[in-house]
């Protein structure tokens, strides 16, 4: 039969059937559908999570730059009485570690409580696999050594530079002009570009996300999916198929039966989980191309499925009780369909597709005729072009598989759930009901992977941002700082208010703009490896772009207000003695 079948294939199906490859996946840990939803958006934001340390990190080693240009005196005293400048570098890797090691520790505290944010993010209670996601000691020995080895390599750049000494500049120089050298204000000043772009690049492929999830959430499926509920049953022994049709109608009846409901249907395909059955369609007349993929996608759907998702009739109606009868074993008669737009299109263009007649490949003698036309509705996935897609009645023979049954209500879909044991119950005590959930919680788990790269990606990269605005704030006041004589020399001079917080304000605005420039190019760069997780944007969204950049503009004047609020505030008198 097999061989039948694989004779009537096109060289063009042959040749991609055997095309297809098995990949094999380590069994030790099981399996479950998590692992696919999440793997992906779990690798990106491990990536996010790294770029914000390395943020993190620039912001760290600007301040330990800082602070050592504030001790340049001290460390000149030290080695003018014996202390060398491995004893010195000793020093302040001591320092850079016991803050690495204090942060870390904090860190490791707060994801305690952020594992449980986590997971009701990505609402993992739905699932049947258990998943724990609390640190464990493997957790807490990576965190350690990444801790030990951010803090050991951020810490020896500024140890190595503060750890020379010219003694006798050092001496006979001021402290500003100490903390103010050429070199160090180029190596804080690039740390806050770094921190810019760095957080930049975050900020545009959260927004991505942002929007992505945005078009798929407001997406039109087809079908109304307020107020619907889901869910399958269990039978104790496998029946006959006789007994699963009998037993499929009664409870049918009994569910349209229960208070709130509105309609009751059945299908047998999985609900936005990528699963439905295809087949190759010709219809009568149609002449196809040779190697043209006649791939269409079916379903068997009970009475009232379309009213119960809330789908109008383009043209037709809608199966009736005369559709949802038995046929006898004979192919004479055809048997009825409703097609959906793609399929009345694709086989017949603008004409009309009621009272034509189609058949599967490997069944020429069992025509189907099409009674009703449907608009297009996305079943395999939201992301996915709606396919040329057949609805065949369910009842329309015996069968022995199962079937997901739907509820429209006209109240809270809720309400309902909690008859729902009872009504099957009553028929047979040996049936459970299990998967019971609304259409809501169908489409936000198909939307699970976006939602959590969204939600979890946007939080990251905000506080990327205020690390970054953090960062841009210390280098400006130690600025302010450094050049609080030049400062009161200028308001000595006649320098108005305005014209001293213009100068701090622009030095802050010409790092953030270099940082956004650095930051856009190596965004365009990225978002491109990202271009299959999009929907409906592209990954150089001019919006998503300029919003961005609107926004880190926003966050440096913000950033360079209160040091430059500070510099005005400066008395001449007292800059003037100042060292």
């Amino acid at each position: 039969m097999t061989s039948t079948r694989a004779a009537k294939w096109s060289a063009d199906l042959r040749q991609r059937y055997f095309a297809q490859k098995l990949e094999l996946w380590p069994g030790h840990a099981g399996w479950t559908s998590l692992r696919d939803q999440l793997r992906r958006p779990l690798f990106i934001l491990m990536a996010v999570v790294a770029v914000v340390l390395l943020i993190a990190c620039a912001n760290v080693a600007s301040l330990l730059l800082a602070r050592a240009a504030a001790r340049q005196r001290e460390f000149s005293v030290r080695n003018a009485l014996g202390a060398g400048r491995l004893r010195l570098i000793r020093q302040l890797l001591t320092e850079s570690l016991l803050l690495a090691g204090l942060g870390g520790l904090l860190g490791f505290l707060v994801a305690q409580g952020g594992t449980r944010l986590l997971q009701s993010v990505v609402q993992l209670q739905s699932d049947p696999i258990s998943l724990s996601l609390a640190p464990d000691v493997r957790v807490l020995l990576f965190t350690t050594a990444v801790t030990m080895g951010t803090g050991l390599l951020f810490g020896l750049v500024p140890a190595f530079r503060s750890s020379r000494v010219d003694l006798t500049a050092t001496l006979k120089s001021t402290a500003a002009n100490l903390a103010g050298s050429a070199g160090r204000q180029r190596s804080l000043q690039a740390l806050v570009v770094a921190q810019v772009g760095l957080s930049l690049v975050l900020l545009v492929g959260a927004g991505l996300f942002v929007r992505t999830l945005r078009h798929l959430k407001g997406l039109d499926a087809g079908f109304n999916r307020e107020n619907v509920i889901l869910f399958n049953i269990d039978f104790a022994d496998r029946p006959e198929a006789a007994r699963w049709t009998t037993f499929y109608r009664e409870l049918l009846a009994r569910l349209e039966a229960l208070p709130g409901v509105r309609a009751a249907s059945l299908f047998n395909f999985g609900f936005l989980s990528g699963n439905s059955w295809t087949d190759r369609v010709l219809a009568e007349g149609y002449q196809a191309e040779p190697g043209e993929n006649l791939e269409c996608a079916g379903a068997l759907v009970g009475p009232r499925f379309f009213e119960t998702f809330g789908m109008t009739f383009l043209s037709g109606r809608e199966f009736g009780p005369q559709d949802q009868s038995p046929l006898a074993s004979t192919n004479a008669a055809p048997r009825t369909a409703v097609v959906n737009q793609a399929m009345a299109y694709r086989y017949f263009g603008g004409a009309n597709p009621l009272g034509k007649r189609f058949y599967f490949a490997h069944q020429p003698e069992k025509k189907f005729e099409i009674v009703g036309v449907v608009p297009d509705a996305k079943y395999r996935s939201l992301r996915e072009v709606t396919p040329p897609t057949c609805y065949l009645p369910f009842f329309q023979e015996d069968r022995d598989s199962w079937a997901t049954f739907a509820l429209r209500t006209s109240a809270d879909a809720r309400a309902t759930m909690a008859n729902l044991a009872s009504a099957v119950g009553e028929l047979d005590r040996t049936v459970r009901v299990r998967d019971v959930r609304t259409m809501n919680d169908v489409v936000n788990g198909a939307l699970r992977q976006e939602r959590v790269i969204a939600q979890l990606g946007g939080c990251f990269s905000l506080f990327a941002l205020a690390l970054a605005c953090l960062g841009l704030y210390g280098v400006l006041s130690f600025a302010v700082v450094q050049r609080t004589r030049e400062i009161g020399v200028r308001v000595a001079l006649g320098a108005q208010r305005r014209e001293v917080l213009a100068l701090v304000i622009g030095k802050g605005l010409k790092l953030a703009l270099v940082g956004s420039l650095i930051g856009l190019a190596g965004a365009l760069a990225a978002t491109r490896l990202l271009s299959s997780l999009l929907y409906g944007v592209t990954p150089t969204d001019p919006v998503t772009f300029a919003s961005v950049a609107l926004l880190l503009f926003v966050v440096a004047v913000l950033a360079s207000w209160v040091p430059a609020h500070r510099a005005a505030k400066i008395n001449p008198i007292e800059a003037l003695r100042y060292e």
